[in-house]
Protein backbone atom coordinates (compact mmCIF):
# COMPACT_ATOMS: atom_id res chain seq x y z
CA UNK A 1 0.00 0.00 0.00
CA UNK A 2 1.43 3.39 -0.71
CA UNK A 3 0.45 6.64 0.35
CA UNK A 4 0.14 9.50 -2.20
CA UNK A 5 -0.84 13.26 -0.64
CA UNK A 6 -2.71 11.63 2.59
CA UNK A 7 -4.46 9.09 -0.02
CA UNK A 8 -4.46 5.47 0.56
CA UNK A 9 -3.65 3.17 -2.96
CA UNK A 10 -3.81 -0.41 -3.19
CA UNK A 11 -1.12 -2.00 -6.01
CA UNK A 12 -3.15 -1.11 -8.57
CA UNK A 13 -3.71 2.40 -7.75
CA UNK A 14 -7.42 2.15 -6.86
CA UNK A 15 -8.37 4.32 -4.01
CA UNK A 16 -9.31 2.15 -0.82
CA UNK A 17 -10.54 4.06 2.00
CA UNK A 18 -11.11 7.81 3.23
CA UNK A 19 -10.29 8.21 6.71
CA UNK A 20 -8.35 11.52 8.22
CA UNK A 21 -9.37 15.00 6.59
CA UNK A 22 -7.21 15.20 3.65
CA UNK A 23 -8.88 12.07 2.24
CA UNK A 24 -12.31 12.78 2.74
CA UNK A 25 -11.83 15.95 1.43
CA UNK A 26 -10.50 14.71 -1.91
CA UNK A 27 -12.34 11.22 -1.74
CA UNK A 28 -14.27 10.95 -5.17
CA UNK A 29 -17.74 13.00 -6.24
CA UNK A 30 -20.46 10.86 -8.03
CA UNK A 31 -19.34 7.50 -7.45
CA UNK A 32 -20.64 4.96 -5.18
CA UNK A 33 -19.11 4.37 -2.20
CA UNK A 34 -19.11 2.79 1.45
CA UNK A 35 -19.75 5.52 3.98
CA UNK A 36 -19.80 4.43 8.21
CA UNK A 37 -19.49 6.30 11.36
CA UNK A 38 -18.90 5.50 15.30
CA UNK A 39 -18.66 8.02 18.37
CA UNK A 40 -19.47 7.48 21.64
CA UNK A 41 -20.23 10.12 24.22
CA UNK A 42 -19.84 9.16 27.96
CA UNK A 43 -22.82 11.09 28.84
CA UNK A 44 -25.03 8.38 27.15
CA UNK A 45 -24.89 5.23 28.21
CA UNK A 46 -25.41 4.18 24.15
CA UNK A 47 -23.61 5.07 20.91
CA UNK A 48 -24.10 8.68 20.58
CA UNK A 49 -23.29 8.87 16.59
CA UNK A 50 -23.62 5.14 14.95
CA UNK A 51 -23.76 4.05 11.13
CA UNK A 52 -22.73 0.91 10.31
CA UNK A 53 -21.58 0.59 6.11
CA UNK A 54 -24.47 2.37 3.89
CA UNK A 55 -23.32 2.52 0.38
CA UNK A 56 -24.15 6.05 -1.43
CA UNK A 57 -22.55 8.69 -3.11
CA UNK A 58 -20.83 11.91 -2.61
CA UNK A 59 -22.38 14.57 -4.08
CA UNK A 60 -21.93 18.51 -4.59
CA UNK A 61 -24.26 20.33 -2.71
CA UNK A 62 -26.78 22.29 -5.22
CA UNK A 63 -29.03 21.63 -7.93
CA UNK A 64 -31.37 19.19 -7.60
CA UNK A 65 -29.27 17.63 -4.46
CA UNK A 66 -29.26 20.93 -2.69
CA UNK A 67 -29.83 20.63 0.81
CA UNK A 68 -30.14 22.55 4.03
CA UNK A 69 -26.58 21.30 4.99
CA UNK A 70 -23.24 24.03 5.28
CA UNK A 71 -21.38 22.04 3.17
CA UNK A 72 -20.39 22.33 -0.24
CA UNK A 73 -19.93 18.59 -0.63
CA UNK A 74 -22.53 15.85 1.14
CA UNK A 75 -23.26 12.44 1.46
CA UNK A 76 -26.42 10.63 0.49
CA UNK A 77 -26.92 7.28 1.15
CA UNK A 78 -28.87 4.90 -2.37
CA UNK A 79 -32.00 3.65 -1.32
CA UNK A 80 -33.44 0.56 -2.55
CA UNK A 81 -34.76 2.22 -5.44
CA UNK A 82 -31.27 3.05 -6.42
CA UNK A 83 -31.69 6.30 -6.41
CA UNK A 84 -30.21 8.69 -3.40
CA UNK A 85 -32.17 9.53 -0.45
CA UNK A 86 -32.08 13.05 -0.13
CA UNK A 87 -33.50 12.57 3.25
CA UNK A 88 -30.36 10.93 4.10
CA UNK A 89 -28.15 13.76 3.35
CA UNK A 90 -24.96 14.39 5.93
CA UNK A 91 -22.20 16.32 6.11
CA UNK A 92 -19.15 14.82 4.15
CA UNK A 93 -16.71 14.97 7.16
CA UNK A 94 -19.28 13.51 9.46
CA UNK A 95 -18.08 9.91 7.99
CA UNK A 96 -15.46 7.73 7.03
CA UNK A 97 -15.25 6.38 3.69
CA UNK A 98 -14.46 3.36 1.52
CA UNK A 99 -14.71 1.70 -2.05
CA UNK A 100 -15.94 -1.64 -0.36
CA UNK A 101 -17.99 -2.99 2.10
CA UNK A 102 -15.63 -5.14 3.38
CA UNK A 103 -12.96 -1.92 3.59
CA UNK A 104 -15.91 0.18 5.13
CA UNK A 105 -16.25 -2.79 7.85
CA UNK A 106 -12.21 -2.68 8.28
CA UNK A 107 -12.58 1.45 9.42
CA UNK A 108 -15.70 0.38 10.93
CA UNK A 109 -14.08 -1.84 13.06
CA UNK A 110 -11.42 -0.32 13.30
CA UNK A 111 -12.95 2.87 14.78
CA UNK A 112 -14.54 0.69 17.63
CA UNK A 113 -11.35 -0.92 18.14
CA UNK A 114 -9.84 2.53 19.34
CA UNK A 115 -12.64 3.13 21.33
CA UNK A 116 -12.34 0.32 23.29
CA UNK A 117 -8.83 1.34 23.69
CA UNK A 118 -9.84 4.74 25.18
CA UNK A 119 -12.15 3.40 27.41
CA UNK A 120 -9.19 0.72 28.77
CA UNK A 121 -6.81 3.72 29.16
CA UNK A 122 -9.73 5.18 31.32
CA UNK A 123 -10.14 2.40 33.38
CA UNK A 124 -6.76 1.98 34.04
CA UNK A 125 -6.58 5.62 35.06
CA UNK A 126 -9.38 5.13 37.84
CA UNK A 127 -7.85 1.44 39.14
CA UNK A 128 -4.61 3.71 39.90
CA UNK A 129 -6.75 6.55 41.73
CA UNK A 130 -7.81 3.72 44.32
CA UNK A 131 -6.41 4.60 47.97
CA UNK A 132 -4.34 1.24 48.61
Amino acid sequence: MTIIAGIFYNLYGDLMKYITYEEIRNAPVNKEIWACAYDEDNNYDYSHLRQEPVKGMIVYNSGENKVRLYSDKIFMKIGKSGKLVKSSSVRLFSREYADTYEECVEVYNDTIDKRIELLKEYIEKSENDKIK
